[in-house]
């Protein structure tokens, strides 16, 4: 079974590439261009995701306070920033 990754690059080029290598090395990988976006997909799906990676710098809400976000829905889920 794949792990499954939840990604978060506004750089839509950059999080293409970065995508495409998790999923050679077996991830399931969905990716998001904006925090919000991210968190509307992780309240939608609880439980799915097993990592949560992010860039720090973001449009709107940063990697940081998407981070807090995801802690009050599920305190357990790693990070990668």
């Amino acid at each position: 079974m794949k792990s499954k990754i939840l990604f978060v690059e506004d750089e839509v080029d950059l999080g293409n590439v970065v995508k495409q290598y998790l999923q050679l090395m077996n991830f399931e990988v969905e990716l998001r261009t904006t925090a919000e976006e991210a968190l509307n997909t992780f309240k939608q799906t609880p439980g799915y995701y097993d990592l949560l990676i992010t860039d720090i710098q973001l449009p709107g809400m940063n990697g940081f306070q998407f981070a807090e976000e995801i802690k009050k829905a599920d305190d357990t889920i790693p990070f990668l920033f």
